[in-house]
């Protein structure tokens, strides 16, 4: 079976990046896939770079500049007619791009486009219209990767090819049990979608409380630079860390005692996934598809968004229990091998067949 994965960008680490990355990974290992990856931008970030080149992915970049890349369209037309592939799935931003270059129009393959978020906040208003005229025409097979987005995209685009695949990770291994160096950890893009300013302020009122906890947050994105202006801003700017976007997230996480995030919508973030699979516990959101991996009480604790109250009030709870962080550590520990990026392939390739 011939497949191409097609993503927009890989020049940042974004919890739909690394999926897509793990998930060609898988696929070239099957004996049975002729893989490509096609990456519309050309900066890869080295971290994937690396994984591609070590796994012998074939990878495609086309350079494109703009939205409206006249040779970036023409490129993946080109491209995609010389592989004549079985399969073509889609990431992000991919959709406009793909119908400027296809129409409607029917081709040897079956085109999937994978959501990673409520549909309405995935597309701008030309990406929807894209989808909306492929899916009337029958030209694309969704997959929601939770029961949540699968809900927003029928919301959205109505009667549809739709199958829901939950996200999968590469289990993470660790050697040794670290000293835990942090109490809080976020792993976002700083981004407007992450709210990070209320992990802040939630934060803030903690350190009042107790000076000596610590935050760390990674990820890179356009609000950096504000938000390292905000915090410095903050009583408790010096037990708070943002060393960016960074390749070893695993060790971060084996340092830090519970994870969170603080998200306005979310679909079903790897990064909590990685999370479970070293155990943490996990104070997120109650959207998208998190709760159907987090469960009160059990894995961690949901609130309801951009509420800080109840944030803190999750904090305070699990934060001054020790014995309540290691049963729900052996909870997510168990928990957390229902999302192998192995399984997650296999569903894929059912779904492909």
């Amino acid at each position: 079976m011939k497949i191409v994965q097609v993503i927009n960008t890989l020049r940042y680490r974004g919890g739909a990046e690394v999926f897509t990355v793990s998930l060609c990974e898988e696929l070239n290992k099957r004996e049975d896939v002729d893989l490509t990856l096609v990456c519309l931008h050309q900066n890869i970030h080295p971290s994937f770079l690396k994984i591609i080149l070590n796994s012998k992915i074939k990878l495609i970049t086309i350079n494109k500049k703009s939205k409206f890349d006249i040779k970036s369209i023409s490129k993946l037309k080109e491209i995609l007619k010389k592989i004549n592939p079985d399969i073509v799935n889609s990431h992000l931003a991919v959709p406009l791009t793909y119908y400027l270059a296809f129409g409607c129009k029917r081709q040897n393959w079956k085109y999937f486009h994978t959501m990673h978020n409520i549909a309405k906040f995935e597309s701008n208003k030309l990406g929807i219209f894209a989808l909306r005229r492929l899916s009337k025409k029958q030209r694309v097979n969704f997959v929601g990767i939770s029961e949540e987005i699968s809900k927003s995209i029928v919301d959205l685009y109505g009667k549809c090819n739709l199958v829901t695949i939950n996200n999968g990770i590469k289990f993470l291994t660790q050697n040794s049990q670290p000293i835990k160096q942090y109490d809080l950890i976020c792993v976002a893009g700083f981004r407007p979608q992450k709210n990070h300013k209320l992990l802040f302020d939630a934060f803030e009122e903690l350190y009042k409380k107790d000076n000596s906890l610590r935050l760390v947050c990674l990820g890179n994105g356009e609000l950096f630079p504000y938000y390292q202006d905000y915090i410095n801003s903050l009583e408790c700017k010096n037990n708070i860390e943002m060393p960016g976007a960074v390749d070893n997230v695993v060790d971060y996480l084996a340092k830090s005692k519970v994870f969170t995030l603080t998200s306005f919508y979310e679909g079903n973030p790897i990064s909590i996934l990685e999370a479970l699979n070293l155990g943490l516990p996990v104070i997120a959101p109650n959207v998208g598809g998190i709760p159907n991996v987090i469960k009160n009480g059990r894995n961690g604790f949901l609130f309801e968004v951009d509420n800080k109250q109840e944030l803190v009030a999750c904090f305070d709870k699990l934060l001054k229990n020790n014995s309540l962080i290691k049963e729900i550590q052996l909870n997510n520990l168990k928990d957390s091998k229902m999302y192998s990026i192995e399984e997650c392939c296999d569903h894929y390739l059912e779904c492909y067949r």
